[in-house]
């Protein structure tokens, strides 16, 4: 979802939840008869006669498709976004056509510090947009594991990554250490 997505959601559930608000106080003063401008009963013989108008079905038509337009525009900003996140080869010209899929190379880049045998897991992802990019890796080691042997890995998979891209695409690389096992606790 983009951000003015996000703005649009937040400014009409802050104008429908306040005219929801002012209706709900005005129904009260109304019943409690607090206002005395108000009148007692409301006449709504207009809105009977409504369907017997020539033009009430074709009114009826247009809001039904605008609110269907509005409904698919509203949908389609809240889709996730399918953008291949690629970064320009090294050498392939100012068109810029050799391209290095960024989701890949992150995925293959985990896969790799994952065969560590400090690593319990590694999971990757391109990181910015269409025209350039990065790769974070995250990489989960157990409690006891030997912090000098997961850097010496990362350290290895890094210089392979810059050695594959000619070190044109940055990476981020971040380390989480997993809990303990609550079974091994136990079993002490």
């Amino acid at each position: 979802m983009t951000r003015l997505a996000a703005a649009v959601d937040r400014v009409v559930v802050l104008v429908v939840g306040l005219v929801l608000v002012v209706v709900g106080v005005a129904g009260i003063a109304w019943q409690l008869d607090l206002v005395a401008q108000l009148p007692t009963k409301l006449d709504a013989a207009w809105a009977t006669d409504l369907p017997e108008q020539g033009w009430w079905p074709w009114a009826l038509g247009a809001a039904a498709v605008l609110l269907a337009l509005v409904a698919l525009r509203w949908i389609g900003a809240h889709a996730p976004s399918r953008k291949l996140a690629t970064h320009p080869l090294a050498g392939s010209g100012p068109e810029g056509r050799l391209r290095i899929d960024l989701d890949a190379l992150a995925s293959a880049t985990a896969d790799r510090l994952a065969e560590a045998p400090s690593v319990r897991s590694a999971k990757g992802a391109a990181l910015g947009g269409r025209a350039s990019g990065a790769v974070e890796v995250t990489a989960t080691v157990d409690s006891r594991a030997d912090l000098g042997h997961v850097r010496t890995a990362i350290a290895e998979v890094g210089a392979e990554l810059a050695r594959a891209t000619d070190g044109t695409v940055p990476a981020r690389y971040r380390v989480r250490v997993a809990r303990p096992e609550r079974t091994a606790r136990r079993l002490r």
